[in-house]
């Protein structure tokens, strides 16, 4: 598509223009200056039978001045070997316009169920960044899929934002979300901090190196399960956190001399959860 090469004017709305040369487009945004001139340029998508595109409209004195986002060459260029590329985007049926890192310049955010890709302005050209929506490390060996069920934006503090992919697995059922961050002009997937609330390698610590059972059971006297940051397994978790606490504070009170209760709370765990990690072991506890 040859549109760099045709006239726009910018006293006729863009939507009739279009028309004529039968193209239908979808405006996302008026709100920034890309080049500088003090007029808000145009960003939005272009659909021509069903293949939808990102472009941008640079105003130009009287005349506005197409721009194929995805290309990899400056605003001027005519670039005439964009058939591939539209191709290569047509499928992302999402396409958005945002300012991640609030640093004034716009990004084109396309979002499809396995990959985003992010197009920030960078004075005369788009530049791309491709990230990969992999739900694998969310999944258990049985999940035989995942993908993006949706991305959604959060505002943060400062006035930047940051995007939450909620990752599905083949049936629907939630794996969990990876956040991501633009910073410092690339986009980071934000790993969640590694959490161990029940602190199972410092109890193990205390209860077999230091022989100190009291100081367990105080460490477990104020244990609340903590939620996941990123919801990874959330349900599996907060009963794994539970379970454990349960098992060690078992084992401090029997190296306490209090076996009545050591019993009682290993057969609890055995009985209500029979398919926990912990069961076996508080199993073989019992009489």
């Amino acid at each position: 598509m040859l549109l760099p090469l045709l006239p726009w004017g910018r006293d006729e709305p863009l939507t009739s223009q279009l028309d004529r040369v039968g193209l239908g487009w979808q405006l996302l945004s008026a709100d920034y200056d890309l080049n500088g001139d003090q007029i808000a340029d145009l960003i939005g998508v272009l659909d021509y039978g069903g293949v939808r595109t990102p472009w941008a409209w640079l105003s130009a004195e009287d005349q506005y001045r197409p721009l194929f986002a995805p290309q990899g060459y400056p605003l001027g260029s005519t670039g005439t070997e964009q058939g591939y590329e539209y191709r290569d985007y047509q499928h992302y049926q999402d396409v958005r316009v945002s300012d991640l890192d609030a640093n004034g310049r716009p990004e084109l955010l396309l979002v499809a169920t396995q990959e985003l890709v992010l197009m920030e302005w960078a004075g005369d050209r788009f530049r791309i960044q491709r990230e990969e929506l992999d739900p694998s490390p969310l999944m258990t060996p049985f999940t035989e899929q995942g993908r993006a069920e949706e991305v959604l934006a959060e505002p943060q503090a400062d006035g930047s934002s940051r995007l939450r992919a909620r990752m599905i697995d083949a049936q629907g059922q939630a794996l969990g979300s990876w956040i991501y961050a633009l910073q410092d002009g690339e986009l980071r997937r934000i790993e969640p901090p590694v959490e161990d609330p029940v602190e199972v390698s410092r109890l193990i610590e205390v209860l077999f190196g230091a022989d100190e059972p009291r100081r367990a059971l105080q460490m477990l006297a104020d244990f609340a399960p903590v939620e996941p940051a990123n919801g990874y397994q959330r349900e599996f978790y907060l009963a794994w956190q539970q379970e454990a606490a349960d098992y060690l504070r078992g084992l401090a009170l029997a190296y306490t001399g209090d076996a009545g209760s050591s019993q009682e709370i290993w057969r609890g765990l055995a009985q209500r959860s029979p398919d926990s990690v912990w069961a076996p072991l508080a199993g073989e506890k019992l009489p």
